[in-house]
C-alpha cells in the first residue's frame, strides 16, 4: 500500500497546492473586504477540509481496489487474461469514482508489480529445479481450469481438488516437455516408491495420509474417487494426466 500511498498523495498534493494557491489570492481579496471584528472560515481552511475529505475517499477506493483483487484473482493457474481483466476492473474502480487525476497506468503497474499479475508466462526449463511448475500449463489447460475453480466457489466446494489437478497436470507437461528436449526428470524414493516418477508439484498435492500421501493419492485416483465431485475436473484431461504422472496403468 506504500507506493499506491504515494501515487495517492502527489495527485492530492498537486491539487492541494493548486487550490491553496487560488484560495490564498481569494483570501487576500476577501480580508480586505472583511471587517476586524467579522469572523468565517477562510477559504484556505475549506480548500484544506475538501482536499483531506477527497484524499480519505481516494484512501478508500484504494482500499477497495486492493481487496477486490486479493478476493478475485485466484490461483496461479488460472488464465493470465483473467487476471488482467480484473486488474482494468480495479483500475476503474478508483479512477471512475473520483474527481482527482490520477495517471491510470501509473496506477494499473503498482497494482499489478503489488500483485504479481502476470502478462505473459516466460518459457519455463523442465531441466531446472526453480520457477513455477504451473509455467508448464498451456493456454486450454489454464481455461478448463477456470471452469473447474469456479465451479467449486460457486458450488462451495474444496478448491484444494483443483489444484490438486492442476499439479499433476503441470507435472505431465513437463514431463512432455523434458522428453521433448532429449531429458527426463525422475525422482526416486526409497523403499517401495524406488523407481517410480514423483510429480515435481509434489508440494501442491494435499496430504491426505500422513503415513505415505502417495499411496492415499494412487487409492484415489484407482478408485475413481479423485475428481468425482467436480464435473470439470472429472475429465479425460485430468485423470489421464494423474495416471501418467503417477506412472499407472489405466
Amino acid at each position: 500500500m506504500d507506493i499506491i500511498t504515494g501515487l495517492i498523495n502527489n495527485s492530492i498534493q498537486s491539487a492541494l497546492q493548486s487550490d491553496t494557491s487560488v484560495a490564498n489570492s481569494k483570501d487576500r481579496t476577501n480580508s480586505e473586504k472583511t471587517s476586524s471584528s467579522g469572523s468565517r472560515i477562510s477559504n484556505t481552511t475549506n480548500s484544506a477540509l475538501q482536499i483531506s475529505a477527497r484524499g480519505h475517499s481516494i484512501s478508500l477506493l484504494m482500499q477497495g481496489a486492493n481487496e477486490f483483487l486479493r478476493q478475485e484473482l485466484g490461483p496461479s493457474y488460472l488464465p493470465l487474461a483473467r487476471g488482467q481483466a480484473l486488474l482494468d476492473q480495479a483500475v476503474s474502480m478508483v479512477t471512475a469514482n473520483t474527481e482527482i487525476d490520477i495517471d491510470g497506468q501509473a496506477l494499473r503497474n503498482t497494482l499489478q508489480q503489488e500483485h504479481n499479475i502476470r502478462e505473459t508466462i516466460p518459457r519455463p526449463n523442465p531441466s531446472s529445479d526453480s520457477g513455477n511448475v504451473f509455467d508448464f500449463l498451456s493456454g486450454s489447460d489454464r481455461e478448463a481450469l477456470e471452469a473447474a475453480y469456479d465451479y467449486a466457489v460457486e458450488n462451495n466446494l474444496d478448491a484444494d481438488d483443483v489444484e490438486l489437478a492442476a499439479g499433476l497436470l503441470a507435472s505431465d507437461r513437463r514431463r512432455q516437455a523434458a522428453i521433448a528436449s532429449g531429458t527426463i526428470y525422475l525422482v526416486h524414493e526409497p523403499s517401495e516408491n524406488a523407481g517410480k516418477f514423483i510429480p515435481q508439484s509434489s508440494a501442491n498435492l494435499p496430504n491426505t495420509d500422513t503415513s505415505n500421501p502417495r499411496q492415499s493419492l494412487i487409492d484415489r485416483v484407482t478408485s475413481g474417487d479423485l475428481f468425482s465431485k467436480n464435473p470439470f475436473l472429472n475429465q479425460a484431461l485430468f485423470i489421464e494426466a494423474a495416471f501418467r504422472t503417477l506412472q499407472l496403468k489405466n
